[in-house]
């Protein structure tokens, strides 16, 4: 490297091979001064040798020094190599990733392996990934949420392509895998990450508050205008008109899944036209909008402020509730609800989005074949029945013996889980939602402000949509 003032640096880094210790010898000259540093593949401060005038240039001597010892730190005392993977922290799964990267270490002793878990703390875990790879920190393996972020972070270099890996292990590790999720994290026929579970959602319902008013449970036969007539039945307010009981409580939420049953969608499939002003689309925006402000069976924004989604239907404030299947890790907690699972009901067609969270491999891990065996072992079979057994998520793979277990899980009411097997049948990928000009933060942070004024009912549904094709399409024409 040049360094101003025409000194020259010769940095020569060494071999992050998984084999024994090694070292370099890193000789550069700065004018008339000589410098040597021996640097042995370790966390630890180099040893350095000095050849000439050592006040001259500390200053800059330092800086390098910083540089080798940051590019070095893949080994532990006693010749292990440090191996780091991350996620989000989360209570129901820490232990679980945790043992499991124990796991991993124990199978394979032939790599020397300190398997390290860190947890990322705080609600901005993707920020503290990209910040941590920008800065050449970043884990081998971390965790990926979602097609948007293996669009983003493999365009910008942070992900390791895995799919030479997996093609050299004869397609392994995306055998039986819903090629929807394959799909989500494929881009430009680059393979960025791999499910390690999935979700769909499903109507909840509360079978107490069904027996008392009489009422037969959900169905496959529901439709919207049958979610809408139970749902009037089912909440009850006081004089006041306070609720005690909201009939239904998480459809804004699902507004992708209803927009996609009226068979509308945000964009056009080439990418070129936003579709949110649609008659399809203020049609679904209508329905919604009405159930809170017309109807009243579900909490309005105002509403929302003092409910709490799942917690309000666990406490029997509400009948029936919208979501993922990950809400199941909840309701089993409780020893009070007695609750079922039924299909989201239909409207022109059935819908509901398949999402998922996988593992990626950082592109600059010293390690890209452990990194590559890391995200195969963490996304197995195995590893994701566990995770479907605490109620949180559920299998990748679609094979008969994975609809057997799903079906007839183990201590739960045979045939609640149905719902979800069926709605692999008829699930779209969220990346019809994602448009490759448009950051995706930007993309939510406009629909999340545009449908709140819906919501609200500060405009009228053709008004608020009319708004959100404005913002969108400009965002568009500056990525463009």
């Amino acid at each position: 490297m040049q360094i101003e003032g025409g000194a020259t640096v010769s940095v020569a880094f060494p071999s992050r091979s998984l084999g024994g210790a090694p070292r370099s010898n890193l000789r550069f000259s700065i004018f008339n001064f000589q410098f040597s540093i021996v640097v042995p593949v370790t966390c630890h401060p180099p040893p350095v040798t000095w050849i000439g005038n050592k006040r001259s240039w500390l200053p800059v001597l330092m800086a390098l020094l910083a540089l080798v010892a940051a590019s070095g730190c893949t080994r532990a005392p006693g010749g292990k190599t440090v191996f780091r993977y991350s996620g989000p922290g989360y209570k129901l799964y820490d232990k679980f990733r945790y043992d499991q990267g124990m796991g991993f270490a124990a199978l394979h002793p032939e790599w020397r392996l300190d398997v390290r878990y860190e947890t990322v703390t705080g609600t901005r875990y993707p920020d503290k990934i990209v910040t941590m790879a920008v800065a050449k920190q970043s884990p081998d393996v971390f965790i990926v949420y979602g097609a948007s972020a293996a669009l983003n972070w493999g365009k910008r270099g942070i992900l390791l392509d895995l799919k030479p890996f997996i093609e050299a292990d004869g397609g392994e590790a995306i055998k039986d895998v819903n090629p929807l999720l394959v799909d989500d994290y494929t881009v430009d026929g680059k393979i960025y990450a791999l499910p390690g579970n999935c979700n769909v959602s499903a109507l909840y319902y509360n079978k107490k508050c069904f027996d008392d008013a009489g009422l037969p449970y959900p169905d496959d036969t529901w439709t919207w205008e049958t979610l809408l007539a139970t749902a009037r039945k089912l909440t009850k307010r006081d004089a006041s008109g306070r609720a005690e009981q909201y009939g239904l409580i998480g459809a804004q939420g699902l507004w992708r899944d209803f927009l996609k049953q009226n068979n509308g969608d945000l964009w056009s499939k080439d990418k070129t036209q936003c579709l949110i002003t649609r008659p399809e689309a203020v049609e679904t925006f209508q329905f919604l909008r009405d159930l809170m402000l017309e109807h009243r069976v579900t909490p309005s924004q105002a509403e929302t402020l003092q409910e709490r989604g799942q917690e309000s239907f666990m406490a029997g404030r509400g009948a029936m509730f919208l979501g993922g299947r990950w809400y199941t890790s909840f309701f089993l907690t409780s020893k009070t609800l007695d609750w079922h699972v039924a299909p989201l009901p239909k409207g022109k067609r059935r819908a509901t989005a398949i999402a998922s969270m996988s593992w990626g491999a950082w592109a600059h891990t010293p390690n890209p074949q452990v990194a590559y065996e890391f995200v195969k072992y963490m996304t197995r079979e195995e590893a994701i029945k566990y995770l479907f057994d605490i109620g949180d998520a559920l299998p990748t793979r679609n094979t008969a013996e994975t609809r057997e277990y799903m079906l007839n899980e183990a201590g739960r009411p045979k045939g609640e889980n149905q719902a979800y097997v069926d709605a692999f049948g008829y699930a779209y990928s969220l990346k019809d939602f994602i448009h490759p000009k448009i950051n995706q933060d930007e993309q939510d942070k406009i629909l999340t402000e545009e449908l709140e004024k819906i919501w609200l009912g500060l405009v009228d549904v053709p008004t608020g949509l009319r708004g959100i094709e404005k913002r969108l399409m400009r965002e568009v024409e500056k990525g463009g």
